[in-house]
């Protein structure tokens, strides 16, 4: 089964797409890489910071950290998900996995909003659903949680070393509350298998729609060619 990867974006974000590559900003002392392993990881960041302009964000990158690109490939908000950084390009946002994720960041301010009791709107919710799931079937990673050699679906806090590390007694020790300790992060992954499943039934698949990722779906995922 084949399915274009032109028409599975317009599907699944056309209405929000903004192709930013042209636009952000590159620090020309650090050129940034070009990856050579595949992506088998997909990154859930939120940007911490209130309601960055996409400009901003990029620049942060750069004049303030002194990285060499932006952080993230796709920056979500409410109206927009803006393309920030080609697919193959790797790009500093979660050291040492950063040679085969891909990151996207939802515009969120959760050390604020979460202890004022502001919730994360719906819109950046479902527009992170949508690129979420897009990106897991562009690169064939399965929404899972990840063991960190194999891949999978994750939020930046589930990573170990950069979003969390395990003290002497063997309890996790949060570096990271990214993308925000109110995403439930399993729910997150189920929303996304579901929407694949739905993909795929679009395609010609037979599925149930119940987010398990179970022998069929994983056959169907998996033999699926994306051209």
């Amino acid at each position: 089964m084949e399915l274009l990867e032109s028409d599975l974006r317009n599907h699944l974000i056309g209405d929000f797409y903004f192709d930013y590559r042209d636009k952000t900003i590159v620090n020309h002392n650090a050129i940034p890489q070009t990856r050579k392993k595949p992506i088998n990881r997909v990154v859930f960041h939120c940007t911490d910071a209130p309601h960055w302009s996409p400009e901003r964000l990029s620049a942060f990158f750069i004049q303030e950290r002194g990285f060499s690109i932006c952080s993230y490939h796709y920056y979500v908000t409410a109206e927009k998900i803006y393309h920030m950084v080609g697919d193959l390009v790797i790009t500093p946002h979660a050291a040492p996995f950063n040679s085969t994720s891909i990151a996207f960041s939802i515009d969120y301010f959760p050390t604020r909003d979460e202890k004022n009791h502001i919730p994360l709107s719906k819109e950046i919710y479902e527009n992170a659903l949508n690129i979420a799931t897009y990106l897991c079937i562009k690169h064939k990673v399965e929404p899972k949680k990840a063991i960190p050699s194999y891949g999978g679906l994750v939020g930046h806090r589930e990573l170990p070393g950069t979003g969390f590390f395990r003290d002497n007694q063997d309890n996790v020790v949060l570096r990271k509350t990214c993308p925000g300790l109110a995403i439930d992060l399993n729910a997150f992954r189920y929303n996304v298998a579901r929407k694949i499943q739905n993909e795929l039934n679009a395609s010609g698949a037979q599925l149930a729609i119940d987010g398990i990722f179970g022998p069929k779906t994983r056959k169907v995922f998996n033999d699926l060619v994306i051209v």
